[in-house]
């Protein structure tokens, strides 16, 4: 029972050398397969060897234990160590040779390369080339006699070619920008003075892409020679490790339209940002601080998808899943403390002049949709689906102060939810004071709601099927040019292309975080309006 245990271990029952695949399980199926001399006997029940033994390592601290460590030169050798039989001289540990010796995966043979001599002359002779074969061994001193050209004779003995010798009777390689491994320059004794520079290229060596070097910007950035790659990472399935402290984050935003393509707001922000919430980070992620926000405004910003960005800061789809989720929930918690209801002096202090005709506006709402995914089940598809959109959307509410300020945000309703629905569900209307005045859409019919709390509503006038008198038209102008101001804050919102695109159902149970995350985001960025006199029409 011990034994069938140590063998469903994923080291208990495997060959530990070096790019052996034999362990238990394989020979175990290999040995229900019927014998090719006694069927329809299986290779189990018959008399015949078995495909392969496994043969476990000594225990304890012996010297052959040693051996064996050293033979199979693993630098963490699992729990229980095996090798099969195909390793060992004669099938089997035995006392001549009690350690395996074949096949160890790190044995390399002797392969003969070729070495490309280039042969040139300075004094506008025609370029010679041959290709001569040689044998060199990999990691040796000693390396076999190749064949001299007619190149070399000229530099050893110091005579001219002939015409005779001049002639290549090996393939003829293109003439590819290779670049130079050793140079010789020496003077050919002939009337006129000329050099002869011969360069010794090795095989590996002999192929460059001329693309890459007639033009600097086709060079891989990974593999440019002035740059590093601050995100060469190992990744250990779902860890990877960083030696930079500064991450990808310090490369990628070096300046403010960097950090708004990528994060949605000025470097400095972001800077402050990362300073604020680098407490809270969650150890479980080796990834710096500054790359693990980065991942997640880049997956709010840019919407990207997770294999997107695993290629990019070169980890796994896992690990970016959950460090969007970590942060998502741990940014939610710090950024909603952004998103504030001004008090009333302040609200009056900071109001642009272009509300001048309308000093007791407190807030300006108005809501948005973003489209999402069709659900699967039939209640949720008619909950959130948007006559208005003619989609499924979630809905939710902003309100702004006067400045521009978003001072609350509703949660996600379904798209089906009315504007005057959401006013009173998501907690708004407690807000409200005595006095205030509440800019809005014709679609927000709270006059009711407001009466109670003795404020008033500011909504443009409705039509109903006949043209406005002209004192309608102008007062309805004025309102909307002071009310778009809560548009260009919800255009701010969906800057964040997360709610600019379909949201899938998969990210449905975050939206109302990220709802809140974007709404600090917003607030940390510029002003919204200009502080000037706005000129009537």
């Amino acid at each position: 029972m011990a034994s069938k245990q140590n063998n469903t271990r994923s080291s208990g029952g495997t060959c530990s050398v070096h790019g052996c695949t034999n362990n238990q399980r394989k020979l175990n199926a290999l040995l229900d397969q019927p014998c090719f001399d006694h069927k329809p006997r299986k290779r189990s029940e018959c008399s015949c060897d078995p495909p392969y033994r496994l043969h476990r390592m000594p225990p304890g601290d012996s010297e052959v234990r040693r051996q064996w460590l050293a033979a199979l030169k693993r630098k963490h050798p699992p729990a229980n160590v095996f090798a099969c039989s195909f390793h060992f001289v004669g099938g089997k540990p035995s006392q001549q040779h009690p350690v395996p010796e074949l096949y160890l995966g790190y044995e390399k043979k002797v392969v003969e390369r070729r070495v490309l001599v280039r042969c040139s002359s300075t004094a506008g002779t025609e370029a010679t080339e041959q290709c001569i074969r040689g044998t060199r061994k990999r990691k040796s001193t000693t390396t076999a006699t190749p064949y001299v050209s007619p190149a070399k004779q000229l530099i050893q003995d110091g005579t001219p070619l002939s015409d005779s010798d001049s002639e290549v009777t090996g393939p003829i390689l293109p003439d590819l920008p290779v670049p130079e491994t050793s140079c010789l320059t020496v003077k050919a004794p002939c009337a006129a003075p000329t050099s002869v520079t011969v360069n010794c290229l090795e095989a590996s060596t002999q192929y460059v892409d001329p693309s890459t070097q007639d033009h600097g910007y086709a060079v891989p950035w990974l593999h440019h020679p002035k740059k590093v790659n601050p995100a060469a990472k190992k990744d250990c399935q779902v860890q990877c490790q960083i030696k930079e402290d500064i991450g990808l984050a310090g490369f990628l935003l070096t300046c403010d339209s960097d950090a708004k393509l990528y994060t949605g707001i000025d470097l400095l922000t972001f800077r402050t940002l990362v300073t604020c919430l680098i407490k809270h980070g969650d150890r479980r992620f080796r990834l710096p601080v500054a790359d693990q926000i980065l991942i997640t405004l880049m997956k709010l910003r840019l919407n990207l998808l997770y294999a997107d960005i695993a290629r990019r800061f070169s980890i796994s789809n896992s690990l970016v899943s959950k460090i969007v989720s970590y942060w998502i929930d741990t940014m939610a918690i710090h950024l909603t403390k952004l998103i504030v209801w001004l008090p009333r002096e302040v609200i009056r202090a900071t109001t642009p002049r272009c509300f001048s005709r309308y000093p007791k506006t407190t807030c300006i709402m108005d809501c948005a949709e973003t489209f999402m995914q069709k659900p699967s089940r039939l209640r949720s598809r008619g909950e959130s689906y948007s006559r208005y959109k003619s989609h499924n959307t979630v809905k939710y509410c902003v309100t702004i102060a006067p400045c521009g300020l978003i001072m609350h945000i509703s949660r996600a309703y379904g798209g089906r939810a009315s504007d005057k629905f959401i006013v009173m569900d998501s907690g708004v209307l407690n807000r409200i004071l005595p006095g205030d005045e509440v800019m809005a859409d014709r679609g927000f019919t709270i006059q009711d709601l407001l009466f109670q709390r003795r404020a008033s509503l500011n909504i443009p006038a409705f039509s109903q099927g006949k043209q406005l008198p002209p004192g309608e038209v102008t007062r309805t102008r004025r309102i909307a040019k002071v009310r778009i101001h809560v548009e260009r804050a919800i255009r701010r919102l969906k800057v964040f292309r997360i709610l600019k695109e379909t949201v899938p159902v998969s990210m449905a149970p975050k939206i109302d975080k990220i709802l809140r995350i974007s709404a600090g985001l917003v607030n940390l960025g510029t002003k919204l309006i200009r502080d000037q006199v706005a000129a009537d029409e």
